[in-house]
């Protein structure tokens, strides 16, 4: 589980790194512009050693792939612009499974049993105390009011769309070779954001650039290292326990944003984000 503990610390940082950022989307953009470059001399070696790669189903799944994960970063990005990391990175990752077992349903007929409902019910806790300032009747009251934060909003999208592109992933692997099919949706969504970034380059570009280019650099081989990290452990290990001990990113990303980024621990965040981790760890090993 080595791998998996790394992978974890991994993905909380290169969230983190994005969120002192700011949530720029163009430090996003070039993030992921840099894991596509870094991806692309290994899928070539690959491709060129395995024979190649089916055209037929292999285009189709990383055009599907790519749009999930597209989605997902804008509505990180989104969150990030006007939320702590330790507000929205909790709920973009707990938020997950809320919708993985309506996707896991429609899908492949999974059903939850009555552990599945329990973890489901404490991440929606978690997810409701999260934005709360205080614990006191006129937080409380105003629980409405703090749910329709904008911020919690974009997480939630971004989980949405996490959880279709972890739906879709298991079906495309199923007929895909794992790493082709990870660097291949990865370098499209490079190119698609490289071809924007030459259209809008500009001041916004090149201060970026010169702003943050090591977050960027770094950015690109964290996300990339995380998610190879996770291949290595689910060719060796119980995908259950896997997704279970990945949910330590959550208490992580929360630990980088009260430490490095100065936000507020609250006694609402930090039992929200508690249940949120108990729930799809409790999620993940049923």
């Amino acid at each position: 589980m080595t791998a998996v503990i790394l992978s974890a610390a991994l993905h909380a940082t290169w969230n983190f790194l994005l969120r002192r950022a700011g949530g720029s989307s163009t430090v996003a953009a070039l993030s992921i512009v840099a894991e596509a470059a870094l991806l692309l001399p290994l899928a070539t070696a690959v491709i060129i050693s395995s024979g190649g790669v089916p055209i037929g189903p292999f285009v189709p799944a990383v055009v599907v792939g790519a749009a999930l994960a597209l989605a997902n970063y804008a509505a990180l990005m989104a969150a990030y612009r006007s939320a702590d990391l330790s507000l929205a990175y909790p709920v973009a990752r707990g938020g997950v499974f809320l919708f993985l077992p309506l996707l896991g349903f429609l899908v492949f007929g999974e059903q939850l049993n009555v552990r599945g409902w329990l973890a489901l019910a404490m991440i929606v806790s978690g997810i409701m105390l999260l934005p709360l300032p205080r614990f006191d009747r006129t937080a409380l009251g105003g629980l409405a009011r703090h749910l329709r934060n904008r911020a919690v909003g974009f997480a939630l999208l971004a989980a949405a769309a996490t959880a279709g592109y972890t739906v879709w992933d298991k079906y495309a692997i199923g007929f895909l070779d794992t790493f082709l099919y990870f660097a291949g949706y990865t370098v499209l969504l490079g190119l698609w954001f490289a071809v924007k970034l030459v259209r809008a380059f500009g001041d916004e570009v090149r201060l970026q650039v010169r702003t943050h280019l090591a977050v960027i650099v770094v950015t690109g081989f964290l996300i990339a290292a995380s998610y190879l990290l996770v291949l290595i452990a689910l060719r060796d290990g119980v995908s259950t326990q896997v997704l279970a001990v990945r949910q330590l990113s959550i208490p992580i990303g929360v630990l980088l944003g009260w430490r490095l980024l100065r936000e507020i621990l609250t006694p609402p965040r930090l039992i929200g984000s508690t249940l949120i981790t108990a729930g799809c760890v409790l999620a993940a090993l049923i």
